[in-house]
């Protein structure tokens, strides 16, 4: 079954509740420039559920740091990073977020999240991330959450995600201790799939607390 950690690691090794608090839950996404209908048609040759270790290398995708926000609708991406990567513009909607209502483009694209195997294909509002001096680049709302099962343990610092649909029935997560990367605030998701670009620095100290302009909220 695919198990994602979205906490992060302290400097003694364990989980670092605190980085979690700074920074919310984070996962490691790989956003693709692919020719998508505006309604969003299913990826070929992406079975939900189940983990993705090496999507194939290409300049048409990045892998960058997502954040699990309860307080999201929908999936959104980054406007900077929809205008490197020139995702095609398919609408243009009234976003609401904490600075008021405001327009935003709305890009086609492809979301994977390759640590649980749960791919999102069409439309993502460009909301202001990196302008906000914040780490992530993408947002996991709720649309993405009804797909998975999470358990968040801030007394520890641990954040567990499993896809749904491989859940099947009872199930039980085992919080595990010995799986962390690397010190640092790295995110406890799967690694950089070799040969795809990071598009950010996954060091960066900016609080991802704060709610972007622009982020939706209804």
């Amino acid at each position: 079954m695919p198990i994602a950690e979205a906490g992060f690691q302290g400097p003694a090794g364990g989980p670092d509740p605190l980085a979690l608090i700074r920074q919310g839950p984070t996962l490691q996404v790989v956003v693709s420039r692919a020719p998508v209908s505006p309604q969003g048609a299913p990826p070929s040759g992406l079975a939900v559920g189940q983990p993705v270790q090496s999507p194939p290398a290409s300049p048409m995708m990045r892998v960058v740091q997502g954040l699990v926000d309860t307080g999201a609708v929908e999936s959104c991406i980054d406007s900077a990073l929809a205008l490197a990567m020139q995702l095609p513009v398919v609408d243009r909607v009234l976003v609401s977020g904490a600075a008021g209502p405001s327009l935003h483009d709305v890009y086609a694209a492809i979301v994977l999240v390759p640590s649980l195997g749960i791919p999102i294909a069409g439309r993502f509002a460009g909301v202001h991330l990196k302008r906000g001096n914040q780490q992530h680049e993408v947002l996991l709302g709720r649309t993405f959450l009804q797909s998975t099962v999470m358990v968040y343990d801030g007394r520890r610092g641990h954040v567990m995600l499993a896809s749904a649909s491989m859940l099947g029935g009872a199930f039980a997560f085992a919080f595990p201790s010995t799986t962390f990367p690397q010190p640092g605030g790295t995110p406890l998701s799967a690694a950089i799939p070799p040969g795809l670009p990071a598009s950010s620095d996954p060091s960066s100290s900016a609080d991802s607390g704060a709610t972007p302009d622009g982020e939706p909220g209804v």
